[in-house]
Parts: structure tokens; C-alpha cells; sequence
């Protein structure tokens, strides 16, 4: 026996070739060894999955110092009420805490804003929304605490109707958003949907506000909850949500504004007096807008103050309504840009998907064609897209049309090799016929490693890792097709490809949890099990002595499925 490694060192793929074996009079050809080396994927995965745990352990802190901060807010209000003066106020050491757990709170939200928002878990971005919620809570209940001290000593009644007073500016330092000089490209804008997800949050903490306080019988706090309610839902409804998690919460805000309704009806029909923001008046106040419609003698004495334009006082909340009008403007803007990059990347998969039928048909010249259109409109079109907006990267099209275009691009130099631009491969790849096809009988079985799709494409570790599991099922199907010509050896070569891509994955120390590599294990070891019985039923051809091929596969051993 003569054993030949070839070590191929831009593929790091190694093959090892052995002469033909007699056994038992059956002449048996021994497959080459193929080999993938993900040592260096390994490392980065390890690196990665590293700093998201991290972001795990900031989430799980930052959500346990959010809660004793809700709690303690809620409590220095209760404090507050005559219904509770009996109660122990916070001792000095219930103070200290109150203090370093806010010290804590912003070292952790800081710590949050540094992470990249393309790579941050669900439990961060969560958690973020939270603070953005709490600090709202927070400036409603000093705000509320403010205007009723200042009722109290002008022994007022009036209740503005503006809910926006009571409600946090977007650009309020307390939220701790990342800034930047350059207003186009604020790294701010990336928490838009954040902040309107902390305010849809904050309606229904108000909601049980509204409960707490009917409970004190405070009519004032209910109708101060109820405004900005009213007023964050008549915000919204300008909106056009897509379906997700902004339309679900989107939903809430009704029912939260309905209980702020229900709490103040059930005060005003058991005795409390109720004013102001469209609610039921007493008989004092009725009397008010005829008072109102007297004209005023000066306007009597001169004619022309009548005529003379009046522009009405700026509102107090102008500032605020500014900013909400332009965050509700570059998130319309980001939606259509996403219906863009939805569009752009069908086509893109499109060609990567019809790429792959023209390799199982040996048309290889067609599916370097569509592989280039591929690149061409990923390069100009979606990659520009996601760096503008950066939080289209995650979760978005994109993901799939590189994950499909990572498996193209394998299929290709797993048949073909390394030169396998332009429809050429190795000597023994196939032989082209008139229509440009080829009927490919040994394939040359390099499997690319990650910086050879990546010196192209922009892919992660989990678009790579799943195109390299989707591959083994187009190795499959190769089989199946050098399994109707009687191809054994074909087969046992696609048989220790799949063995070869699922012990490099079993070797990787994680699995990313991102992008559902571990429900793609599943699927890959069928595949293998599934190949070494074709084989089984193969080499029990081959002992009976068997070799019937149906013509017209005989005459089209290159035909698969059509575009």
C-alpha cells in the first residue's frame, strides 16, 4: 500500500490517497481521509461566547439593581401620602443603600451602552428598556411630588392638562445614551426603539400607580397619570408599527389608559371631586367657562385690539414633542430601509439558492455567474444598508443571504476546489459539453475555511458555521445522484466529507448560541447515518454482483433540480 498526504495550503483541507486493496476478491478502493481544521473558529468562538456572557451577568445585575431602585421610588411616594405618615420613615442606613445602589445602577447601565449593540443578548436589550422605564417612573413621581407641594400652598385645584410635563425629554442625561457631535450618526438613534419600548413600560407602571394612588384616594396623582397616558398613546397611534414587539406593546397602552379611566370614574361616583384633563367638574368649576366668555373691557374701549393677531404662548412641552416628532421620523425612516434591505436580500439569496442547482446540474460556468450577481448586489447594495444602520445587522435578511451564499461558495470549491472561479476545477472534475455543463464525477473535496469566504463577504462565526452545516446536506444529495450510476466510491467520498464536518464541529469547544447551530447538529448526524446505509446497500450491490443503471440516468448523470 502507498499512502500520498497532500497538504493543499489554502484550503488547510488534507487528503490522503491509497492504492486499490484486494479483499476477499472484492476489489475495494480506500476513500481519501478529509480533514477540517476549526482550531482558530474555536478560539474566536471561546472569545466571543465570553463577552456574552458577560453581557449576561451585567443584564442579571442591572435587572436585580432596577428593582430595588422601582421598589424604593414607589415607596419615598407612599411616604408622602397622609394615609401612610404612620409608617417608619427610612432610616439613614436605608438611605446609604438607596445611594449606592443608584452608584451601582449607572455603572452598570454604562457598562451596557459600551457593549456592541449588534452582539448583545436579549436579556441586555431588555434590561435596558427597563432603565429607560424606570427613569421616566422616577421623574414622573418627583415631578408629580413637586406640583402637588406647589398646589398645596396656593391652595389650587387646577390640574394642568399637558401629560408631556410629567414625562422624561428623550435626550435627558439619566438616560446614560451614548453621544456624539455628528447628528446624522449619533450612536443615540440605535436606542429609538428602546426608548419608545421604556414608555409604552411606563404606562403600565402608571396603571398601577393610578391603582395605588386611588387607593390613598389621591385625585390629583390618578389625573396626572391618566394625562400622560392619554397623551404617549395619541403619540403612538401616528405610528405605522410592523408586526413585533413594538406593535404587542403598542397594544398595552390602551388598556393601561383604561384603568387611569376606570380609577377616576370610581373616585368621582364615591365622593372625590374630580377636575381637570376632561374628567368631571364640580359645581364650582362649571360656573368658570361662562366667567370666561365675558369679554374684556379693554378689548370694549378699542376696536382694533380685536383685529390686532395674537400668536399663542409657546407650550412648555414644545421641546419634548420636537423630539418625540423626530424619533418618530428616523424610525418611519429605518422601516423603510428595512423593507429595502428585505427586498434586495430576496434577490441576493435567490442567486446563491440557484447557484447550487446549477452545480448538482454540473452547469459550474452559471454557478460561478450567480455567485458573482450574489457578491455584487451584497457588496453594493446590503452591506452599505447595515453600516448606516447598524441595528439592521442584527437579526435581519442579511444573516440568511450570507449563510446561504457561505454553503454556495463550499458547494463550489468542495466540487471544484480552490480555482474554482470562472467554472474551471481540476483535471478531474468533469468534462464540459456543448451547453457548457459538465458531468462531474470525482470531486476535488476542499473545504474552505472561514477567512476564505470572509477576505469577500463580511460573515460571522454562526453564517459561516451554518452554511457549513446546510453543505452536508448538499453532499447528500450529491450522493444520492453517484448513488443511482452504482458510484460507490462517490459515495463513501461524500460519506467522510459529512463525518469530517461533523467531527470539526463536535471538536469546537462552544457552539455559538447565537444563529441555531445546535438545532443544525441534529440534521448533520442523520445526514451521516443516512449516508453510511447508502453505502451498506451499495457494497451489497457490489457482492451480488449487480450493476443495473437505468438508461436515462446513464445519459444525464449530471441532471438535478431547475432553478
Amino acid at each position: 500500500t502507498t499512502t500520498n498526504n497532500i497538504n493543499t495550503d489554502n484550503s488547510e483541507t488534507t487528503i490522503t490517497t491509497t492504492n486499490n486493496i484486494m479483499t476477499n476478491n472484492i476489489m475495494t478502493t480506500t476513500i481519501p481521509t478529509i480533514s477540517l481544521d476549526l482550531s482558530t473558529l474555536s478560539t474566536s468562538i471561546i472569545e466571543s461566547e465570553s463577552q456574552r456572557q458577560k453581557s449576561f451577568d451585567i443584564a442579571s445585575q442591572l435587572k436585580v439593581a432596577l428593582a430595588r431602585a422601582r421598589h424604593t421610588c414607589l415607596q419615598q411616594y407612599m411616604e408622602q401620602q397622609p394615609a401612610t405618615t404612620t409608617l417608619p420613615l427610612q432610616s439613614s442606613t436605608n438611605t446609604n443603600t438607596n445611594t449606592n445602589n443608584d452608584d451601582n445602577l449607572s455603572s452598570l447601565v454604562t457598562q451596557a451602552m459600551q457593549i456592541d449593540r449588534t452582539r448583545q443578548p436579549p436579556s441586555l436589550f431588555y434590561a435596558i428598556q427597563d432603565h429607560i422605564r424606570l427613569q421616566a417612573y422616577r421623574h414622573f413621581l418627583t415631578r408629580l411630588l413637586s406640583t402637588t407641594t406647589i398646589q398645596q400652598n396656593n391652595h389650587s385645584n387646577n390640574i394642568d392638562d399637558d401629560g408631556f410635563l410629567f414625562l422624561l425629554s428623550p435626550s435627558s442625561p439619566l438616560y446614560q445614551f451614548p453621544q456624539s457631535t455628528d447628528n446624522d450618526n449619533n450612536p443615540s438613534h440605535s436606542y429609538d426603539e428602546d426608548y419608545l419600548m421604556g414608555i409604552m413600560g411606563l404606562t403600565q407602571d402608571l396603571s398601577r400607580f393610578a391603582i395605588a394612588a386611588g387607593t390613598n384616594r389621591d385625585v390629583h396623582a390618578v389625573t396626572h397619570a391618566r394625562n400622560l397616558v392619554r397623551d404617549v398613546l395619541e403619540y403612538l397611534m401616528k405610528f405605522d408599527f410592523r408586526n413585533g414587539m413594538l406593535r404587542r406593546k403598542y397594544d398595552g397602552v390602551k388598556y393601561a389608559l383604561k384603568t387611569c379611566e376606570t380609577v377616576l370614574y370610581e373616585l368621582s361616583v364615591t365622593g372625590c371631586v374630580v377636575g381637570g384633563g376632561g374628567a368631571e367638574e364640580d359645581c364650582e368649576m362649571v360656573e368658570q367657562p361662562e366667567k370666561r366668555l365675558k369679554k374684556n373691557p379693554i378689548e370694549e374701549e378699542d376696536p382694533m385690539a380685536s383685529n390686532t393677531p395674537t400668536s399663542p404662548p409657546p407650550s412648555p412641552t414644545e421641546g419634548i414633542q420636537n423630539e418625540l416628532e423626530t424619533i418618530r421620523q428616523r424610525i418611519e425612516h429605518r422601516d423603510d430601509v428595512r423593507e429595502t434591505l428585505i427586498k434586495r436580500c430576496r434577490d441576493a439569496q435567490k442567486k446563491a439558492k440557484q447557484a447550487i442547482y446549477a452545480l448538482h446540474r454540473g452547469d459550474t460556468k452559471r454557478a460561478d455567474a450567480l455567485l458573482q450577481e450574489c457578491e455584487t448586489i451584497t457588496k453594493g447594495d446590503l452591506i452599505p444598508i447595515v453600516e448606516k444602520e447598524r441595528s439592521l445587522r442584527l437579526g435581519s435578511s442579511l444573516g440568511g443571504v450570507l449563510e446561504e451564499y457561505a454553503e454556495a461558495k463550499l458547494f463550489q470549491a468542495w466540487i471544484l476546489g480552490m480555482d474554482s472561479g470562472g467554472g474551471g476545477g481540476g483535471d478531474d472534475a468533469g468534462n464540459d459539453d456543448a451547453d457548457g455543463r459538465s458531468a462531474i464525477t470525482v470531486p476535488q473535496c476542499t473545504l474552505l475555511q472561514p477567512h476564505h469566504l470572509t477576505a469577500k463577504l463580511p460573515l460571522t462565526n454562526e453564517e459561516y458555521l451554518g452554511g457549513l452545516c446546510d453543505l452536508s446536506g448538499e453532499v447528500g444529495r450529491y450522493a444520492v445522484q453517484r448513488g443511482t450510476v452504482r458510484d460507490s466510491e462517490g459515495v463513501r467520498l461524500c460519506l467522510t466529507t459529512n463525518r469530517a464536518i461533523l467531527y470539526a464541529l463536535e471538536m469546537l469547544e462552544r457552539l455559538p448560541s447565537m444563529g441555531g447551530i445546535g438545532k443544525k447538529m441534529d440534521p448533520l448526524r442523520f445526514s451521516v447515518e443516512k449516508l453510511e446505509r447508502m453505502c451498506y446497500e451499495l457494497s451489497l450491490v457490489e457482492a451480488t454482483g449487480r450493476s443495473i443503471v437505468v438508461d436515462s440516468v446513464k445519459e444525464n448523470p449530471g441532471r438535478g433540480e431547475a432553478d
